[in-house]
């Protein structure tokens, strides 16, 4: 019963580790220079220049699909591929589907690296 038990805590944990893989501040270069992007638990995202608000929606990221709604692209759902490596610290974003051209050609293999 202890096993079964304990198999079952690591399941779920494993499932929820996962899907919070992105949730923190990373890091990433563009045409605007430096920004952040922080990803919340409530499935909400902003990006920052500086420290000024540029551009801010909604996520969601299953199974390394990655979608994205923002409010510069209302009702366009974008749709990405993310792989993550160096220890799960950094990430590329490779476009699978999106209709919203700006966010398509600053997202489409796009690096970020993990801040916090």
């Amino acid at each position: 019963m202890k096993a079964i038990c304990l198999a079952a805590f690591a399941i779920i944990c494993f499932a929820f580790t996962t899907n919070d893989k992105l949730i923190g501040t990373w890091q990433g270069y563009n045409s605007w220079g430096k920004y952040n992007l922080i990803f919340k638990k409530d499935n909400s995202f902003e990006i920052l220049v500086g420290d000024k608000p540029r551009v801010s929606g909604v996520y969601s990221f299953t199974d390394s699909i990655f979608t994205i709604e923002d409010y510069g692209c209302p009702n366009v759902i974008g749709k990405y591929k993310i792989t993550f490596f160096g220890n799960d610290d950094s990430c590329r974003f490779q476009l699978l589907e999106d209709g919203c051209d700006g966010r398509a050609s600053a997202a489409d293999n796009a690096v970020l690296f993990r801040v916090k």
